[in-house]
């Protein structure tokens, strides 16, 4: 016998090839079905049924089997719900956290509605990342449209250098778009 009529056999027809898209037991009884007639599609007085009813699926949030309707609800984080009133924490009633207390100038960059000629502002913003340098803080005014970007060894540091740098008016600003209000030409 040659090569040719080794290859050329017929392989046998397995229904648990892949372990992650059922479990055994699955498995085993699809294989006890695979002898037996499958159910009509359509009655004898002509009404069609459904071909298909889907009693439990695999869900692609948690990775268990559930009936199609809760595949939805089973989410793996809650959703965030906005407030409508009440329990609200705007930046006009919220008063400054004791921790923040030795920073007055950062307090007031974050928290003041107006420049100190009295020009309307957005409130600034300040945002923490981590790099290989350590952490990377950036104070953003959205108004001017600049920002001011340094890295620092601790949060503690870059609060310190951010507060006396705030104070004397030593930071180095950058454009970071258009100002807001003007239109490109």
């Amino acid at each position: 016998m040659s090569d040719r009529g080794v290859s050329m056999s017929r392989r046998k027809r397995t229904v648990y090839e892949c372990p992650d898209c059922m479990g055994m037991a699955e498995a085993v009884h699809l294989t006890a079905l695979g002898g037996k007639v499958r159910e009509y599609f359509r009655d004898r007085d002509g009404r069609v049924d459904p071909a298909v009813r889907i009693v439990r699926v695999l869900c692609w949030w948690c990775r268990e089997y559930h009936p199609p309707e809760e595949v939805k609800a089973c989410m793996a984080m809650a959703r965030p719900k906005a407030v409508v009133n009440g329990d609200s924490t705007s930046s006009l009633i919220v008063k400054m956290p004791p921790w923040l207390s030795p920073f007055p100038e950062i307090w007031e960059f974050l928290s003041k509605p107006s420049y100190g000629d009295g020009t309307v502002r957005q409130l600034g913003k300040i945002s923490f990342g981590l790099n290989s340098g350590g952490i990377q803080m950036t104070l953003t005014d959205p108004t001017s449209s600049t920002y001011c970007s340094r890295c620092f060894q601790t949060i503690e540091d870059g609060l310190l250098n951010f507060e006396v740098g705030l104070g004397d008016g030593s930071l180095t600003w950058k454009p970071s778009g258009p100002p807001k209000g003007r239109k490109r030409p």
